[in-house]
């Protein structure tokens, strides 16, 4: 009884904390904002929250004293006044990154929440950081309410399963990524993590938060997208690149996993 409780209790702390930065009209909720490659820093005693998504590289930050690898994919929440030194492991690191100052958070996001597997909220944090880069009290209002929903979905994001070392995940991650147009295996996979594949399968869910085929798709498309970003080649290019025999293909995948097409992504504002 005490333990549901408490679980009712943190459930309400979290709903008030993002109703109060819901109804925040402080026009310099946010500080800094971006999108592009990761650069390695320390922060220590500052007053805004630090929200970022890595959507190419890999990236380990230094939380209170504890490691945390981040691969592409991985959301992470570190509150106020904590400190974090992130660090590049694979280069380039891309991601988008929001730092909002609200007061206090949530008690599951101390020292810090990371969230696999969530590129989800790739639309969410592209939104808020073009409405940020447009300027002005509108698009601040837009960019608090995809702020807020980023959030949400964070912390609503199930935690606790035991998954893959830090190591095994970056000796996974580099090697799925070393052939952009290659489909490893998911065997081939669990013997580079050193594991059975029943075991590897099972714990790499636990990491990631879907299954190694899933995850191989939506990382390939994603860095398509990356591509379609920082390149003036022709999207049937961009199929090449990434192994898809047609380009029909590659873009019914691509709106599958991005929600838009390969055209509509390149064209968007920024």
């Amino acid at each position: 009884m005490e333990r549901h409780r408490a679980v009712i209790g943190n459930r309400r702390s979290t709903r008030d904390w993002l109703d109060a930065l819901a109804r925040s009209d402080d026009g310099g909720l946010f500080d800094d904002h971006g999108y592009g490659p990761v650069e390695p820093q320390h922060r220590a005693g500052e007053p805004e929250h630090l929200v970022c998504l890595l959507v190419a590289g890999c990236c380990r930050a230094v939380v209170s004293g504890r490691s945390v690898l981040l691969a592409a994919g991985d959301a992470l929440w570190v509150p106020p006044y904590v400190a974090v030194t992130l660090e590049v492991v694979n280069a380039p690191s891309i991601a988008y990154r929001l730092r909002p100052r609200a007061a206090g958070a949530p008690e599951t996001v101390s020292p810090f929440l990371r969230v696999p597997n969530s590129w989800a909220l790739r639309p969410l944090l592209d939104a808020a950081v073009r409405e940020l880069d447009a300027g002005g009290e509108l698009a601040t209002l837009c960019a608090r309410s995809l702020l807020v929903a980023t959030l949400s979905r964070m912390l609503a994001a199930p935690t606790g399963a035991t998954g893959l070392s830090d190591t095994q995940t970056a000796d996974v991650v580099a090697h799925a990524r070393a052939d952009p147009a290659g489909r490893p295996a998911i065997g081939e996979l669990a013997a580079v993590a050193g594991l059975p594949q029943d075991t590897f399968a099972r714990r790499f869910r636990a990491t990631f938060g879907q299954s190694p085929r899933s995850w191989l798709v939506s990382s390939r498309v994603h860095a398509a997208a990356r591509r379609l970003d920082t390149t003036d080649e022709s999207i049937g290019a961009v199929a090449s690149y990434y192994g898809y025999p047609d380009v029909f293909f590659f873009s019914r995948q691509f709106k599958a996993v991005v929600g838009v097409a390969p055209g509509q992504w390149r064209q968007r504002e920024r």
